[in-house]
This record gives C-alpha cells, structure tokens and sequence, in this order.
C-alpha cells in the first residue's frame, strides 16, 4: 500500500469548506469519502466512493494508475 501511495500526490480538500463545495460540483462528488485520481490536466481518470479495506482499495490504485 505505502508503495502504490507513492507514486499519486494527495490533497485533502474539506468538501463543505473554502474551495470544496466549488470542486464538489466540478467533479459531481455526489457522497463522501471520494477520492478522485486526476491526470496531469485536472480530468478524473479514476474514482473511488466511500470506504473499501486495504485490499480492494490497493486494487482501485492500481487501475487507476494503469489508466495515467
């Protein structure tokens, strides 16, 4: 996991506060947690919604790695 975490570059965004609701809409964020995998351009390649242990969250990295 701490491998496949170093190859993305997290942000944390509160999505109530400050620039969050403004991506919220941008990005359709529709329930939270959300992590979004975004290419060079801004545009989402991958996304993942609510909880998943470890295992099935290593494997949603992996395909969207494969997608960048």
């Amino acid at each position: 996991m701490i491998r496949r975490a170093g190859q993305f570059v997290p942000i944390k965004i509160d999505g109530e506060k400050g620039d969050g609701p403004e991506l919220v809409k941008k990005y359709a964020i529709d329930g939270f947690p959300a992590i979004l995998f975004l290419d060079s351009q801004g545009s989402v390649v991958h996304k993942i919604l609510g909880y998943l242990p470890a295992d099935a969250f290593a494997a949603e990295m992996d395909a969207a790695m494969a997608k960048l």
